[in-house]
Protein backbone atom coordinates (compact mmCIF):
# COMPACT_ATOMS: atom_id res chain seq x y z
CA UNK A 1 0.00 0.00 0.00
CA UNK A 2 1.40 3.45 -0.85
CA UNK A 3 1.96 6.03 1.88
CA UNK A 4 -0.91 8.27 0.73
CA UNK A 5 -3.42 5.46 1.17
CA UNK A 6 -1.91 4.50 4.50
CA UNK A 7 -2.18 8.08 5.73
CA UNK A 8 -5.80 8.16 4.57
CA UNK A 9 -6.54 5.07 6.62
CA UNK A 10 -4.90 6.69 9.64
CA UNK A 11 -7.12 9.79 9.32
CA UNK A 12 -10.21 7.60 9.01
CA UNK A 13 -9.17 5.65 12.09
CA UNK A 14 -8.74 8.86 14.09
CA UNK A 15 -12.23 10.08 13.11
CA UNK A 16 -13.79 6.71 13.93
CA UNK A 17 -12.04 6.57 17.29
CA UNK A 18 -13.22 10.07 18.32
CA UNK A 19 -16.79 9.29 17.24
CA UNK A 20 -16.74 6.05 19.19
CA UNK A 21 -15.55 7.75 22.38
CA UNK A 22 -18.13 10.53 22.10
CA UNK A 23 -21.02 8.12 21.56
CA UNK A 24 -20.10 5.59 24.21
CA UNK A 25 -19.62 8.33 26.79
CA UNK A 26 -23.36 9.01 26.53
CA UNK A 27 -24.36 5.51 27.57
CA UNK A 28 -21.54 4.11 29.71
CA UNK A 29 -22.13 4.95 33.38
CA UNK A 30 -19.28 6.53 35.29
CA UNK A 31 -17.40 4.40 37.79
CA UNK A 32 -17.14 5.85 41.28
CA UNK A 33 -13.65 6.64 42.49
CA UNK A 34 -12.07 4.35 45.07
CA UNK A 35 -10.07 7.23 46.52
CA UNK A 36 -10.71 7.61 50.22
CA UNK A 37 -12.63 4.35 50.57
CA UNK A 38 -9.69 2.46 51.98
CA UNK A 39 -9.59 0.05 49.04
CA UNK A 40 -6.45 1.59 47.54
CA UNK A 41 -4.82 3.06 50.66
CA UNK A 42 -1.67 1.68 52.27
CA UNK A 43 -1.28 1.05 55.96
CA UNK A 44 0.58 4.13 57.22
CA UNK A 45 2.08 3.97 60.71
CA UNK A 46 3.66 6.61 62.92
CA UNK A 47 6.65 6.42 65.23
CA UNK A 48 8.52 9.33 66.76
CA UNK A 49 8.14 12.15 64.18
CA UNK A 50 8.07 9.82 61.16
CA UNK A 51 5.26 8.26 59.16
CA UNK A 52 6.21 5.00 57.50
CA UNK A 53 4.98 1.92 55.69
CA UNK A 54 6.14 -1.68 55.83
CA UNK A 55 6.83 -2.96 52.32
CA UNK A 56 6.30 -6.46 50.98
CA UNK A 57 9.99 -7.14 51.66
CA UNK A 58 9.53 -6.46 55.39
CA UNK A 59 11.39 -3.16 55.12
CA UNK A 60 10.38 0.28 56.36
CA UNK A 61 9.74 3.17 53.94
CA UNK A 62 9.70 6.67 55.44
CA UNK A 63 6.74 8.53 53.91
CA UNK A 64 6.56 11.78 55.89
CA UNK A 65 8.20 13.85 58.63
CA UNK A 66 6.25 15.91 61.19
CA UNK A 67 9.01 17.02 63.55
CA UNK A 68 10.22 20.50 64.46
CA UNK A 69 13.26 20.38 62.18
CA UNK A 70 16.81 21.23 63.20
CA UNK A 71 19.28 18.35 63.15
CA UNK A 72 17.23 15.38 61.91
CA UNK A 73 18.50 11.84 62.40
CA UNK A 74 16.60 9.31 60.32
CA UNK A 75 16.11 6.10 62.36
CA UNK A 76 17.75 2.86 61.30
CA UNK A 77 14.52 0.96 62.03
CA UNK A 78 10.81 1.72 62.28
CA UNK A 79 8.16 -0.76 63.38
CA UNK A 80 10.93 -3.22 64.03
CA UNK A 81 11.96 -3.22 60.36
CA UNK A 82 15.10 -1.72 58.77
CA UNK A 83 14.63 1.62 57.01
CA UNK A 84 15.75 1.15 53.41
CA UNK A 85 14.08 4.01 51.53
CA UNK A 86 12.80 7.58 51.75
CA UNK A 87 9.56 7.92 49.77
CA UNK A 88 8.54 10.58 47.27
CA UNK A 89 7.94 13.97 48.94
CA UNK A 90 8.70 12.59 52.41
CA UNK A 91 10.44 15.84 53.54
CA UNK A 92 8.84 18.03 50.87
CA UNK A 93 9.40 21.71 51.69
CA UNK A 94 10.75 21.09 55.23
CA UNK A 95 12.56 24.42 55.47
CA UNK A 96 13.25 24.07 59.20
CA UNK A 97 15.52 21.03 58.73
CA UNK A 98 19.15 22.16 59.05
CA UNK A 99 20.97 18.82 58.77
CA UNK A 100 20.22 15.23 57.82
CA UNK A 101 21.84 12.04 59.07
CA UNK A 102 20.94 8.84 57.22
CA UNK A 103 21.22 5.24 58.40
CA UNK A 104 23.55 3.15 56.26
CA UNK A 105 20.62 0.85 55.39
CA UNK A 106 18.95 3.42 53.07
CA UNK A 107 19.23 2.30 49.44
CA UNK A 108 16.97 4.77 47.63
CA UNK A 109 15.72 8.34 47.94
CA UNK A 110 12.46 9.09 46.10
CA UNK A 111 11.33 11.85 43.77
CA UNK A 112 11.13 15.30 45.44
CA UNK A 113 11.95 13.66 48.77
CA UNK A 114 13.82 16.74 50.09
CA UNK A 115 12.39 19.37 47.72
CA UNK A 116 13.24 22.88 48.93
CA UNK A 117 14.85 21.89 52.23
CA UNK A 118 16.64 25.21 51.97
CA UNK A 119 18.39 25.23 55.36
CA UNK A 120 20.47 22.06 54.82
CA UNK A 121 24.11 23.02 54.17
CA UNK A 122 25.91 19.70 53.71
CA UNK A 123 25.04 16.09 53.03
CA UNK A 124 26.82 12.81 53.61
CA UNK A 125 24.72 10.21 51.84
CA UNK A 126 24.63 6.64 53.21
CA UNK A 127 27.08 4.03 51.96
CA UNK A 128 24.30 1.70 50.82
CA UNK A 129 22.57 4.31 48.65
CA UNK A 130 22.21 3.27 44.99
CA UNK A 131 19.47 5.55 43.63
CA UNK A 132 18.48 9.23 43.96
CA UNK A 133 15.12 10.16 42.42
CA UNK A 134 14.06 13.03 40.16
CA UNK A 135 14.07 16.47 41.85
CA UNK A 136 15.14 14.75 45.10
CA UNK A 137 17.07 17.77 46.47
CA UNK A 138 15.73 20.38 44.06
CA UNK A 139 15.91 23.96 45.33
CA UNK A 140 18.05 23.23 48.41
CA UNK A 141 19.63 26.66 48.04
CA UNK A 142 21.78 26.43 51.18
CA UNK A 143 23.42 23.12 50.18
CA UNK A 144 27.15 23.65 49.66
CA UNK A 145 28.59 20.12 49.55
CA UNK A 146 27.49 16.53 49.00
CA UNK A 147 29.44 13.35 49.66
CA UNK A 148 28.28 10.59 47.32
CA UNK A 149 28.77 6.88 48.20
CA UNK A 150 30.72 4.50 45.98
CA UNK A 151 27.68 2.27 45.41
CA UNK A 152 25.57 5.03 43.88
CA UNK A 153 24.35 4.04 40.40
CA UNK A 154 21.64 6.52 39.42
CA UNK A 155 20.95 10.24 39.92
CA UNK A 156 17.56 11.44 38.68
CA UNK A 157 16.68 14.40 36.51
CA UNK A 158 16.97 17.82 38.23
CA UNK A 159 18.02 15.98 41.42
CA UNK A 160 20.27 18.85 42.63
CA UNK A 161 19.13 21.57 40.27
CA UNK A 162 18.54 24.87 42.04
CA UNK A 163 21.11 24.09 44.76
CA UNK A 164 22.68 27.45 44.00
CA UNK A 165 25.48 27.17 46.59
CA UNK A 166 26.59 23.67 45.56
CA UNK A 167 30.20 23.67 44.46
CA UNK A 168 32.23 20.92 42.77
CA UNK A 169 30.24 17.64 43.08
CA UNK A 170 32.37 14.47 42.91
CA UNK A 171 30.54 11.50 41.41
CA UNK A 172 31.59 7.88 42.04
CA UNK A 173 33.29 5.96 39.24
CA UNK A 174 30.55 3.30 39.17
CA UNK A 175 27.64 5.57 38.32
CA UNK A 176 25.57 4.31 35.36
CA UNK A 177 22.88 6.99 34.93
CA UNK A 178 22.88 10.78 35.28
CA UNK A 179 19.47 12.39 34.78
CA UNK A 180 18.81 15.45 32.67
CA UNK A 181 19.85 18.79 34.20
CA UNK A 182 20.75 17.07 37.48
CA UNK A 183 23.14 19.87 38.51
CA UNK A 184 21.75 22.88 36.65
CA UNK A 185 21.52 26.20 38.51
CA UNK A 186 24.38 25.32 40.86
CA UNK A 187 27.58 27.20 41.64
CA UNK A 188 29.46 24.40 39.85
CA UNK A 189 27.49 24.69 36.61
CA UNK A 190 27.67 28.47 36.65
CA UNK A 191 31.48 28.27 36.88
CA UNK A 192 31.77 25.97 33.83
CA UNK A 193 32.92 27.54 30.59
CA UNK A 194 30.95 27.17 27.37
CA UNK A 195 31.59 23.97 25.43
CA UNK A 196 31.70 20.31 26.42
CA UNK A 197 31.13 19.80 30.16
CA UNK A 198 32.23 16.66 32.02
CA UNK A 199 31.38 15.63 35.56
CA UNK A 200 33.56 12.76 36.76
CA UNK A 201 32.98 9.79 34.40
CA UNK A 202 29.97 11.52 32.83
CA UNK A 203 29.50 13.75 29.82
CA UNK A 204 27.07 16.33 31.22
CA UNK A 205 26.16 18.51 28.22
CA UNK A 206 27.32 21.07 25.71
CA UNK A 207 26.97 24.52 27.29
CA UNK A 208 26.29 27.60 25.19
CA UNK A 209 25.76 27.89 21.45
CA UNK A 210 27.10 24.92 19.51
CA UNK A 211 28.99 25.83 16.30
CA UNK A 212 27.47 25.02 12.93
CA UNK A 213 28.15 21.53 11.51
CA UNK A 214 29.63 20.44 14.84
CA UNK A 215 31.39 17.06 14.93
CA UNK A 216 31.46 15.86 18.52
CA UNK A 217 33.98 13.38 19.86
CA UNK A 218 33.36 12.49 23.47
CA UNK A 219 36.38 12.02 25.73
CA UNK A 220 37.64 8.41 25.76
CA UNK A 221 37.42 7.96 29.55
CA UNK A 222 33.68 8.80 29.55
CA UNK A 223 31.39 6.04 30.83
CA UNK A 224 28.02 7.82 30.93
CA UNK A 225 26.17 10.23 28.66
CA UNK A 226 23.74 12.23 30.78
CA UNK A 227 20.08 12.12 29.80
CA UNK A 228 19.39 14.97 27.40
CA UNK A 229 23.12 15.68 27.01
CA UNK A 230 22.76 16.82 23.38
CA UNK A 231 19.02 17.51 23.42
CA UNK A 232 17.94 20.09 20.83
CA UNK A 233 21.52 20.62 19.57
CA UNK A 234 20.33 21.35 16.05
CA UNK A 235 23.81 21.96 14.62
CA UNK A 236 25.28 18.65 15.82
CA UNK A 237 26.21 16.78 12.64
CA UNK A 238 28.13 13.74 13.84
CA UNK A 239 29.24 12.07 17.05
CA UNK A 240 31.52 9.25 18.14
CA UNK A 241 30.53 7.61 21.41
CA UNK A 242 33.55 6.04 23.15
CA UNK A 243 33.99 2.46 24.33
CA UNK A 244 32.78 1.93 27.88
CA UNK A 245 29.46 3.73 27.45
CA UNK A 246 26.69 1.16 28.02
CA UNK A 247 23.59 3.31 27.68
CA UNK A 248 22.28 6.05 25.41
CA UNK A 249 20.05 7.78 27.93
CA UNK A 250 16.61 9.31 27.83
CA UNK A 251 16.38 12.06 25.18
CA UNK A 252 20.18 12.14 24.81
CA UNK A 253 19.94 13.17 21.13
CA UNK A 254 16.35 14.42 21.21
CA UNK A 255 15.59 16.80 18.32
CA UNK A 256 19.16 16.83 17.01
CA UNK A 257 17.67 17.72 13.64
CA UNK A 258 21.03 17.96 11.83
CA UNK A 259 22.56 14.71 13.13
CA UNK A 260 23.62 12.50 10.22
CA UNK A 261 26.35 10.19 11.51
CA UNK A 262 26.50 8.25 14.79
CA UNK A 263 29.27 5.82 15.70
CA UNK A 264 28.30 3.66 18.65
CA UNK A 265 30.62 1.52 20.81
CA UNK A 266 30.62 -2.27 21.16
CA UNK A 267 30.00 -1.76 24.89
CA UNK A 268 26.53 -0.27 24.31
CA UNK A 269 23.66 -2.28 25.83
CA UNK A 270 20.61 0.00 25.97
CA UNK A 271 19.07 2.70 23.77
CA UNK A 272 16.94 4.78 26.11
CA UNK A 273 13.51 6.36 25.88
CA UNK A 274 13.27 9.01 23.13
CA UNK A 275 17.06 8.72 22.69
CA UNK A 276 17.14 9.65 18.98
CA UNK A 277 13.63 11.08 18.71
CA UNK A 278 13.37 13.79 16.08
CA UNK A 279 16.75 13.13 14.42
CA UNK A 280 15.32 13.85 10.99
CA UNK A 281 18.59 13.68 9.04
CA UNK A 282 19.68 10.29 10.39
CA UNK A 283 19.46 7.74 7.55
CA UNK A 284 21.39 4.75 8.84
CA UNK A 285 22.32 3.32 12.23
CA UNK A 286 24.19 0.21 13.32
CA UNK A 287 23.35 -0.97 16.82
CA UNK A 288 26.22 -3.10 18.04
CA UNK A 289 25.96 -6.74 19.02
CA UNK A 290 25.65 -6.13 22.78
CA UNK A 291 22.56 -3.92 22.46
CA UNK A 292 19.69 -5.87 24.00
CA UNK A 293 17.05 -3.20 24.74
CA UNK A 294 15.47 -0.38 22.74
CA UNK A 295 13.07 1.68 24.84
CA UNK A 296 9.81 3.35 23.76
CA UNK A 297 10.06 6.32 21.44
CA UNK A 298 13.77 5.71 20.82
CA UNK A 299 13.55 6.54 17.09
CA UNK A 300 10.24 8.39 16.95
CA UNK A 301 10.18 10.98 14.20
CA UNK A 302 13.39 9.83 12.47
CA UNK A 303 11.62 10.50 9.21
CA UNK A 304 14.61 9.78 6.94
CA UNK A 305 15.86 6.65 8.68
CA UNK A 306 16.18 4.01 5.96
CA UNK A 307 18.28 1.24 7.48
CA UNK A 308 18.92 -0.02 11.00
CA UNK A 309 20.94 -3.02 12.18
CA UNK A 310 20.07 -5.33 15.10
CA UNK A 311 22.04 -8.30 16.36
CA UNK A 312 20.94 -11.61 17.79
CA UNK A 313 21.33 -10.39 21.38
CA UNK A 314 18.28 -8.10 21.10
CA UNK A 315 15.69 -9.09 23.73
CA UNK A 316 13.17 -6.23 23.95
CA UNK A 317 11.97 -3.36 21.76
CA UNK A 318 9.58 -1.00 23.53
CA UNK A 319 7.25 -2.30 26.25
CA UNK A 320 8.90 -0.02 28.82
CA UNK A 321 7.83 -0.48 32.43
CA UNK A 322 8.40 3.17 33.39
CA UNK A 323 5.70 5.31 35.02
CA UNK A 324 5.30 7.27 31.75
CA UNK A 325 5.11 4.22 29.46
CA UNK A 326 1.41 4.66 28.63
CA UNK A 327 2.01 8.11 27.14
CA UNK A 328 5.17 7.26 25.19
CA UNK A 329 5.12 6.66 21.41
CA UNK A 330 6.17 3.35 19.88
CA UNK A 331 9.91 2.90 19.18
CA UNK A 332 9.67 3.51 15.41
CA UNK A 333 6.57 5.68 15.07
CA UNK A 334 7.06 8.31 12.36
CA UNK A 335 9.90 6.42 10.65
CA UNK A 336 8.15 6.77 7.30
CA UNK A 337 11.26 6.14 5.17
CA UNK A 338 12.33 2.91 6.89
CA UNK A 339 13.10 0.42 4.12
CA UNK A 340 15.22 -2.24 5.72
CA UNK A 341 15.80 -3.82 9.13
CA UNK A 342 19.00 -5.85 8.93
CA UNK A 343 18.96 -8.59 11.57
CA UNK A 344 22.27 -10.36 12.10
CA UNK A 345 21.05 -13.69 13.38
CA UNK A 346 18.42 -16.35 12.81
CA UNK A 347 14.72 -15.95 12.15
CA UNK A 348 14.03 -18.06 15.24
CA UNK A 349 15.87 -15.66 17.54
CA UNK A 350 14.21 -12.67 15.87
CA UNK A 351 10.78 -14.05 16.74
CA UNK A 352 11.76 -14.22 20.42
CA UNK A 353 12.23 -10.44 20.72
CA UNK A 354 9.62 -8.97 23.07
CA UNK A 355 7.74 -6.08 21.47
CA UNK A 356 4.24 -4.77 20.79
CA UNK A 357 2.15 -6.14 17.88
CA UNK A 358 2.41 -2.99 15.74
CA UNK A 359 6.20 -2.79 16.01
CA UNK A 360 6.53 -6.52 15.37
CA UNK A 361 4.43 -6.28 12.20
CA UNK A 362 6.49 -3.33 10.96
CA UNK A 363 9.84 -5.01 11.62
CA UNK A 364 8.75 -8.34 10.14
CA UNK A 365 7.67 -6.60 6.95
CA UNK A 366 11.13 -5.06 6.50
CA UNK A 367 13.53 -7.59 8.02
CA UNK A 368 16.53 -8.97 6.14
CA UNK A 369 18.25 -11.90 7.83
CA UNK A 370 22.04 -11.99 7.57
CA UNK A 371 24.32 -14.57 9.16
CA UNK A 372 27.13 -13.29 11.41
CA UNK A 373 29.66 -14.76 8.99
CA UNK A 374 28.25 -12.81 6.03
CA UNK A 375 27.69 -9.50 7.80
CA UNK A 376 29.84 -6.45 7.15
CA UNK A 377 29.04 -2.93 8.33
CA UNK A 378 30.49 -1.60 5.05
CA UNK A 379 27.78 -3.30 2.99
CA UNK A 380 24.53 -2.14 4.64
CA UNK A 381 23.01 -0.77 1.46
CA UNK A 382 23.88 -3.97 -0.43
CA UNK A 383 21.74 -6.27 1.69
CA UNK A 384 18.45 -6.87 -0.07
CA UNK A 385 15.36 -8.99 0.31
CA UNK A 386 14.43 -12.21 -1.36
CA UNK A 387 12.07 -15.04 -0.48
CA UNK A 388 14.63 -16.71 1.77
CA UNK A 389 14.83 -13.58 3.91
CA UNK A 390 11.11 -12.83 4.07
CA UNK A 391 9.33 -14.42 7.05
CA UNK A 392 5.98 -14.15 5.19
CA UNK A 393 6.76 -13.98 1.44
CA UNK A 394 3.31 -15.07 0.22
CA UNK A 395 0.69 -12.35 0.31
CA UNK A 396 -2.92 -13.28 1.13
CA UNK A 397 -5.70 -12.35 -1.34
CA UNK A 398 -6.66 -9.17 0.53
CA UNK A 399 -3.06 -7.93 0.46
CA UNK A 400 -2.91 -8.61 -3.27
CA UNK A 401 -6.28 -6.93 -3.92
CA UNK A 402 -5.33 -3.69 -2.15
CA UNK A 403 -1.69 -3.71 -3.31
CA UNK A 404 -0.32 -4.05 0.21
CA UNK A 405 3.40 -4.57 0.44
CA UNK A 406 3.57 -6.02 3.96
CA UNK A 407 1.72 -7.46 6.95
CA UNK A 408 1.78 -4.12 8.76
CA UNK A 409 -0.57 -2.53 6.20
CA UNK A 410 -2.80 -5.62 6.34
CA UNK A 411 -3.09 -5.44 10.13
CA UNK A 412 -3.84 -1.72 9.98
CA UNK A 413 -6.64 -2.34 7.47
CA UNK A 414 -8.15 -5.00 9.73
CA UNK A 415 -7.97 -2.56 12.64
CA UNK A 416 -9.75 0.21 10.70
CA UNK A 417 -12.46 -2.15 9.44
CA UNK A 418 -13.07 -3.51 12.95
CA UNK A 419 -13.26 0.01 14.37
CA UNK A 420 -15.69 0.95 11.60
CA UNK A 421 -17.97 -1.99 12.39
CA UNK A 422 -17.97 -1.06 16.08
CA UNK A 423 -18.90 2.56 15.34
CA UNK A 424 -21.67 1.55 12.92
CA UNK A 425 -23.09 -0.83 15.52
CA UNK A 426 -23.11 1.92 18.12
CA UNK A 427 -24.78 4.32 15.65
CA UNK A 428 -27.52 1.78 14.87
CA UNK A 429 -28.16 1.22 18.57
CA UNK A 430 -28.38 4.98 19.14
CA UNK A 431 -30.77 5.49 16.21
CA UNK A 432 -33.03 2.62 17.32
CA UNK A 433 -33.03 4.02 20.85
CA UNK A 434 -34.00 7.51 19.62
CA UNK A 435 -36.75 6.19 17.30
CA UNK A 436 -38.29 4.09 20.05
CA UNK A 437 -38.17 7.02 22.44
CA UNK A 438 -39.94 9.27 19.91
CA UNK A 439 -42.64 6.66 19.23
CA UNK A 440 -43.24 6.23 22.94
CA UNK A 441 -43.47 10.00 23.45
CA UNK A 442 -45.84 10.36 20.46
CA UNK A 443 -48.10 7.60 21.81
CA UNK A 444 -48.13 9.28 25.20
CA UNK A 445 -49.01 12.68 23.68
CA UNK A 446 -51.80 11.10 21.59
CA UNK A 447 -53.33 9.52 24.68
CA UNK A 448 -53.33 12.84 26.49
CA UNK A 449 -55.09 14.55 23.54
CA UNK A 450 -57.87 11.95 23.51
CA UNK A 451 -58.33 12.31 27.24
CA UNK A 452 -58.56 16.10 26.86
CA UNK A 453 -61.18 15.78 24.11
CA UNK A 454 -63.35 13.47 26.20
CA UNK A 455 -63.20 15.57 29.35
CA UNK A 456 -65.75 18.33 28.31
CA UNK A 457 -68.28 15.73 27.03
CA UNK A 458 -68.23 13.94 30.33
CA UNK A 459 -68.79 17.19 32.20
CA UNK A 460 -71.70 18.31 29.93
CA UNK A 461 -73.37 14.91 30.29
CA UNK A 462 -73.48 15.34 34.04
Amino acid sequence: MNRTAAQGFRHIAAIIFVAFICLTSLFVPSVPSLSGTGLCMRAVQNEQAFSFEITGQDEALITAYSGKGGDVVLPAALGGKPVTAVADKAFYGCKTVTSLTFPETVRSIGDRAFWYCTAVKSLTLPKGLTEIGDYAFFGCAGLESVTFPKKLKSIGSFAFSGCTALKEPVLPAGITRLGSSAFDQTAWYKSCSDGDIYLGPCYYRYKGNMPSFYEASVREDTKVLADGAFSSCGTLQSITVPEGVERIGTSTFFECVGLKTVKLPDSLRTVGTMAFSGCRELEELELKQNVSIIEDGAFTGCSRLKRIVFFEGMTRIGLSDSKDSETLPLPFSGCDSLEKVIYVGSQESFQKIETDPVTRALLQSLVVYVSPQDYSSDRLSAYGRDSSHDPSPNKNPIQALFGMENDYDFLMLLFYLTAGVIVLTVLIVVIVHIVRKKKKRKASDSGKEKEAEQMPKWRSGS
